[in-house]
């Protein structure tokens, strides 16, 4: 039995025709204001419903952020910019003796980037911020998706 993780993955490496690229592809599945959002985790590159995979300019392997308290992978600025704005870490950072939580976790990075889903018009990336590390599941604040949003 196929489990619902195999099966996004299927279908996704399926609309490409890229079944063998896809065969150990690895995905982070969100969904934002009835959008699908899919992170290919390994290959640092994104797919808006089942559209064509565009790469992020982070370096392997990246994952979603979490906000720190709603635990949501979004968040919704609509007086300034009128977007949802997701968060990506990337540039896997593990056994770092400078930050002990890297030697336990496998979800932090030294380099983010936003993606931001404008309520019309196409997706933008933010520029990457470099040397600060983050961990996915542990999540940031508001305020940082504002400002690397804007």
């Amino acid at each position: 039995m196929k489990t619902s993780k195999q099966i996004i993955i299927f279908f996704i490496c399926s609309l490409g025709g890229i079944v063998s690229a896809c065969a150990n592809a690895e995905f982070e599945r969100a969904k934002i204001d009835g959008h699908d959002i899919y992170l290919n985790i390994n290959k640092c590159e994104y797919s808006i419903d089942g559209g064509d995979l565009k790469k992020l300019n982070l370096s392997e392997k990246c994952y979603f952020i979490r906000n720190n308290i709603t635990k949501d992978i979004a968040y919704s600025f609509e007086k300034d910019i009128r977007s949802n704005v997701i968060l990506i870490v990337g540039e896997s950072v593990t056994n770092n003796p400078d930050f002990p939580l890297t030697k336990i976790r496998k979800d932090c990075g030294s380099q983010l980037q936003a993606l931001i889903l404008p309520k019309e018009g196409k997706p933008k990336l933010s520029k990457v911020i470099k040397e600060t590390i983050t961990c996915a599941g542990i999540g940031v604040d508001k305020k940082e998706f504002w400002i690397i949003s804007h």
